[in-house]
């Protein structure tokens, strides 16, 4: 038989002091990270999933924890339109930022609200989550 950590509901309050957002928000990242090479992601996809999580931190400007469904509407209005990126890039950054955040609704949200007072929401919705992108050559009607 082996023991288990309980922790007490309050424990993550009393942390509030000792911690810092931006070292709480890069262990997030970390955690993730983590948790998609467990499952068998490779590096390379990891790394771009990594990625568009630090872009979209970066765009946002506060903590990732804050983040409603308007800023990832303007976080890919401005990656397809501003930096011209192409839609299945810009449908690559928002599934990763969709994966992103119910990883941390499912495994932090608790410890967010306790520490930091906010309850993550899921800013990928189906309103602005692009649709799936064929090839050119799908929608060819045939002579």
């Amino acid at each position: 038989m082996s023991l288990a950590l309980v922790r007490s509901v309050d424990s993550a309050r009393s942390m509030r002091g000792l911690l810092d957002a931006e070292e709480f928000e890069q262990e997030l990242i970390d955690q993730y990270s983590l948790a998609l090479s467990a499952v068998g992601i490779t590096d390379v996809t990891a790394a771009h999933e990594r990625a568009a999580v630090f872009e979209f931190s970066g765009f946002l400007g506060r903590e990732l924890w804050t983040a409603q469904a308007e800023d990832a509407d303007r976080y890919l209005r401005w990656v397809r339109r501003d930096r011209g990126l192409a839609k299945s890039t810009v449908a690559a950054r928002a599934g990763a930022l969709g994966k992103f955040y119910e990883f941390v609704i499912r495994r932090y949200q608790g410890d967010i609200h306790a520490i930091f007072g906010y309850v993550v929401t899921q800013p990928i919705d189906e309103f602005n989550r692009p649709r799936a992108v064929r090839a050119a050559t799908a929608t060819r009607i045939p002579p």
